[in-house]
């Protein structure tokens, strides 16, 4: 017969029946032998977290003096990494159970339907959970705790680097990161992230260190404001690391501020070259002559040919051309042929055009050739 396994058990719960029923349950369980400690309040459990290495943690969804479930679960996480954290809730709080989830908590039961059975599986699950976990950083921990190869690629990184804790705080940075941000690295070491990131950014943190713990690495786009107010936008990569002996989250963030300018003039100009295209009275369309197919044409067109722009569209170039005057089409075909061969020379051509409800309008054309 199999060794019973003892698991410490911190039950954050601040309703004394329900505490009653878990702590019943928690005595007929037969694979677990379970030593139960109660905190009824989150000053109290946050303090007893500290006391000794707890085996799994239950938290009441609904904690009547707590902070939010998330920042709860938070505050358990960034101390304890891999401690399994179980919700309990009632029935009509899944929606917010689920969301807990999404945020790193291991599983959620709901109380009125709780009892020995589903506390056996929950337990079983979770260490199940947090062995695979602890497997997984023992497999990468060889080579993040490689001091000289870290130290290497981390002074001679063409990025800015570096390191932080599970709360924020810049623990070290390359020198070619504390230059970008217009200080030096023991300027920066002890510093929030908040400090150096743009304010719509700093929101984001908290939910981007959940993101890493959770799933050992994490990408994403983020800007950060040098010490003299200068924005820097950046890419960044970050994965799960022990550094100094403790877990900590190693950032690697390329500058793509140029790029994102040029990106953002050239959507600016697209609009403001669409906008006048657009307001003009004129036609404008634009079209690939292989194909026959327009990709741009102005609202205008509706108003001088009948049209609409998505009418046109459908139609492509071949149709529109068949609507001009036979007496005019090789005019027409003489001046795009002109074109064609030396865009320079390529002339305005008169002819009369068949709108959308036959009758004619006399036009003046003139192609400018885009490669």
């Amino acid at each position: 017969m199999s060794a019973v396994r003892q698991l410490d058990i911190l039950l954050i719960e601040d309703d004394s029946q329900d505490a009653a029923i878990f702590n019943r349950h928690a005595a007929a369980c037969k694979s677990f032998a379970l030593s139960v400690v109660r905190a009824s309040v989150w000053d109290d459990a946050d303090h007893k977290l500290d006391e000794k290495d707890w085996d799994v943690v239950f938290l009441d969804l609904r904690l009547a003096d707590g902070p939010s479930p998330k920042r709860m679960l938070n505050s358990i996480r960034t101390r304890y990494a891999h401690l399994p954290v179980i919700v309990l809730t009632i029935m009509d709080d899944v929606r917010s159970a689920v969301e807990v989830i999404k945020a790193g908590a291991n599983d959620y039961l709901l109380k009125d339907t709780f009892n020995t059975e589903v506390l056996e599986r929950s337990l079983r699950y979770a260490l199940h959970e947090r062995e695979l976990i602890v497997q997984r950083q023992q497999a990468r921990q060889a080579l993040l705790e490689s001091e000289d190869r870290f130290r290497t690629l981390f002074r001679n990184i063409p990025e800015s680097v570096l390191v932080h804790d599970l709360r924020g705080y810049i623990l070290h940075i390359n020198d070619i990161g504390a230059q970008r941000l217009g200080w030096t690295p023991d300027e920066l070491v002890g510093k929030r992230l908040e400090d150096i990131l743009a304010p719509e950014y700093v929101r984001l943190v908290e939910d981007r260190v959940g993101h890493t713990l959770r799933d050992v690495s994490n990408s994403f786009s983020t800007a950060y404001v040098s010490r003299s107010g200068r924005r820097i936008d950046a890419e960044v990569n970050e994965c799960l690391i022990k550094f100094e002996g403790q877990p900590a989250i190693l950032s690697v963030a390329r500058d793509v501020t140029e790029r994102v300018r040029t990106t953002e003039a050239l959507r600016n100009s697209a609009q403001k070259f669409r906008a006048i295209l657009e307001s003009v009275r004129d036609v404008t369309y634009k079209v690939d002559l292989g194909r026959g197919n327009f990709s741009f044409v102005s609202p205008s067109v509706e108003k001088l040919l009948g049209f609409t722009p998505a009418e046109l569209v459908a139609m492509g170039a071949r149709e529109l051309y068949r609507r001009i005057h036979p007496e005019d089409r090789d005019e027409f075909g003489r001046m795009l042929r002109t074109s064609l061969q030396d865009p320079k020379r390529g002339e305005p051509v008169s002819y009369t055009h068949l709108r959308a409800h036959e009758t004619s309008l006399h036009l003046v054309c003139r192609l400018l050739l885009e490669k």
